[in-house]
């Protein structure tokens, strides 16, 4: 008999009802308690031989998966950091422009002797600007180059 001649008659055997597959099993052994028995043996190890498939295919799968999560959370993870920072250009202009037209007040106010946290808390109450006292450090000094 050929494999594909038994891959038929297996699959033939498995679409069958239980009594035409015992019948199968007392051709196979002497007596019906013996068929039962065989039968069951088969049984068993067909499900050790599936469960060894299932737990090695799933560890095969896990391990697939883990790695290709990990260099997938890797990538991003480089990604994320190549990347500029988000700013809005928008308010950033308009904060720009702002801190450009109050900058002779901010001079003369660092002439003072006040720190930028102390400037920036004089910019929100009377001049209607809010910033912080980093950006506006650092917008300050990026309008100082550019003048």
């Amino acid at each position: 008999m050929t494999e594909k001649e038994i891959f038929e008659l297996a699959k033939w055997y498995i679409i069958q009802p239980k009594k035409i597959q015992l019948a199968v099993w007392q051709e196979f052994g002497a007596d019906k308690e013996q068929a039962e028995k065989k039968r069951k043996e088969f049984a068993r190890a067909i499900q050790k031989v599936k469960a060894r498939m299932l737990r090695d295919k799933r560890k095969y799968i896990d391990r697939e998966e883990g790695l290709k999560e990990l260099q997938e959370t890797t990538r991003l993870r480089i990604a994320a950091i190549r990347k500029p920072r988000k700013t809005s250009k928008t308010r950033k202009g308009k904060l720009a422009k702002k801190v450009k037209l109050r900058m002779e007040l901010i001079r003369q106010l660092k002439k003072q002797g006040l720190g930028w946290r102390l400037i920036a808390r004089y910019l929100a109450k009377y001049a209607d600007l809010q910033i912080s006292h980093v950006h506006l450090r650092r917008l300050y000094l990026q309008l100082q180059k550019e003048i």
